[in-house]
């Protein structure tokens, strides 16, 4: 069976605990921060290290390494909240 990898990189962030938590989907990595401008840069670092880091012989193994179940499901919440949100407010 061949190997699919993705072409798009999902990523969010949510509100948690007073800071803010950002998910990337495909690379289950995750970063906190206080602000979303904060979680976004530190994303950007986190994704681009890992993605240098693969190399010919780990790349099969870790990339794509999919987030939980559970994350998920919060993401396609948070997706879906936006969506209703910005059809009420238009």
């Amino acid at each position: 069976m061949r190997k699919v990898y993705p072409t798009v990189l999902r990523c969010y962030a949510r509100p948690e605990g007073g800071h803010y938590i950002g998910q990337c989907l495909e690379l289950d990595l995750a970063v906190q921060a206080d602000s979303i401008s904060e979680v976004r840069r530190k994303m950007e670092e986190c994704l681009q290290s890992y993605l240098e880091s693969l190399d010919a012989e780990n790349v099969r193994d870790l990339f794509p390494r999919p987030a939980p179940f559970h994350v998920w499901l919060d993401y396609y919440r948070v997706y879906l909240l936006v969506r209703v949100h910005r059809t009420l407010h238009q």
